[in-house]
């Protein structure tokens, strides 16, 4: 997910400076301990996006593109028929 990427790209530009600041005042490794917790967490979430996104996926494949089980008939196909009769 880019969105995803362009956080995690940002927040190891901000770690990098944590962690320079933190050289000079042990402070900013609370700061740096938040940051690296926010990043575990995001990484999380992106995974569990991905895999619910990758199961749709594989859903529709399985239903021949259509989001139906092949040979089932849609909502028009379903109103043709009954009028049919």
């Amino acid at each position: 997910m880019k969105d995803d990427a362009s956080a995690l790209t940002n927040i190891s530009a901000a770690r990098k400076q944590l962690e320079e600041l933190a050289r000079f005042d042990e402070k900013f490794l609370e700061a740096l301990a938040a940051l690296e917790s926010a990043k575990a967490a995001i990484e999380d979430v992106s995974a569990t996006a991905r895999d619910y996104a990758d199961g749709i996926d594989a859903s529709t494949r399985a239903f021949g593109g259509s989001g139906r089980p092949a040979g089932a008939a849609g909502p028009a196909e379903t109103q043709v028929r009954q009028d049919r009769r």
